[in-house]
């Protein structure tokens, strides 16, 4: 996967030195199968089990609904719906 600095970055200014937890961030192209395939297979490597994922992932196409191509239409619903899954 790529360059995880910036998030781990974030992830260590989120959970400070005052809280329990750990935030184990990815960052994945969740319009890629093989991607997310190899996302949900490191989680399963680094962890016994796991109590709440944060699925922040989305986008939106700023034109009309009869400008929209099938391809275009498959990316939002594959980053939007399928990734949950």
């Amino acid at each position: 996967m790529n360059n995880l600095f910036p998030l781990q970055k974030l992830a260590d200014g989120l959970i400070g030195s005052e809280r329990e937890g750990y935030i184990f961030p990815v960052k994945a192209d969740l319009n890629c199968q093989d991607e997310v395939e190899k996302f949900i297979q490191t989680l399963d490597n680094s962890f016994k089990s796991i109590d709440v994922i944060v699925h922040s992932a989305g986008v939106d196409l700023y034109k009309l609904f009869s400008e929209t191509t099938v391809a275009e239409w498959d990316y939002v619903f594959n980053v939007n719906v399928k990734s949950l899954v």
